[in-house]
């Protein structure tokens, strides 16, 4: 899977966003700034990091079903 964190700063969220995919399937995120990750992990310690930096509420974590 791939793991990629939303970064679009322009955009006042309340929460970051980190959404995993199956490495073959593109996702329309991708068209946004944003980092991609090879594990949950170095995109959750990401996610973390822009928490404190943007000052948001939350991290919220989206899969495909079955994932």
């Amino acid at each position: 899977m791939k793991w990629i964190v939303l970064e679009d700063k322009q955009t006042p969220e309340t929460f970051i966003a980190v959404i995993g995919i199956p490495d073959f399937r593109k996702h329309s995120a991708e068209q946004q700034p944003c980092s991609c990750f090879k594990n949950k992990q170095e995109a959750m310690a990401h996610a973390l990091a822009l928490k404190r930096e943007l000052k948001v509420n939350e991290i919220r974590v989206f899969t495909p079903e079955g994932y």
